[in-house]
């Protein structure tokens, strides 16, 4: 339970700082905040279709057995392909909201920035669950939720930013019409 509260917790700031700091955006607007729902849901879909099966097969591939002993070559591999795929996920749902209605470029952009913060509060509770499972003596108790707020609660709250600001990077390429340029940049940030 204490890796929900986390992720409730970096929800709540998260949408906190994204509404006082955008108000005069959004005002009038409000309803682009379900924006957030819709790409909710990917972070799950993309770890459990995408980049696990990937991650299998290149086990499979290179012939590697055990995944505790892993070469910093795999590594290497993986810490990218697992930016290539979320920024790609992230932003596909943007992609078919343009083609369906015509935006002007701040619309783009508060859109991408809105999908970047659900896709981060949506790992944030699929972390939460994975987590919860693989570590359940975390899972309670008021000791243990002071020391996951300040690891995991922090870093997620970190994570959701960084996906915002990611998100919205792409989205400002698609805006000017540059996407390969910035979905690059975003990817490069991501790795990093």
């Amino acid at each position: 339970m204490n890796f929900y509260i986390c992720a409730l917790e970096a929800t709540i700031i998260s949408i906190l700082i994204f509404f006082f700091w955008k108000r005069s955006l959004i005002k009038g607007r409000e309803y682009l905040l379900l924006y957030i729902l819709i790409s909710l849901p990917l972070s799950a879909a993309v770890n459990i279709f995408v980049k696990a099966p990937i991650f299998i097969y290149l086990l499979k591939t290179f012939n590697i057995g055990e995944a505790t002993k892993l070469p910093v070559w795999f590594l290497f591999i993986v810490s990218i392909i697992g930016p290539l795929c979320e920024e790609a996920i992230k932003i596909l749902p943007l992609i078919v909201i343009i083609k369906i209605t015509r935006m002007d470029e701040l619309k783009i952009y508060l859109l991408g920035m809105l999908l970047g913060i659900g896709f981060g509060i949506g790992e944030a509770f699929y972390l939460g669950c994975s987590f919860t499972i693989a570590a359940p003596d975390y899972a309670g108790g008021l000791k243990n939720l002071l020391m996951v707020s300040s690891g995991f609660g922090g870093e997620r709250l970190l994570a959701i930013m960084i996906h915002w600001l990611l998100t919205a990077t792409v989205a400002f390429g698609l805006a000017i019409r540059k996407p390969i340029r910035y979905f690059s940049l975003a990817v490069l940030f991501h790795f990093l």
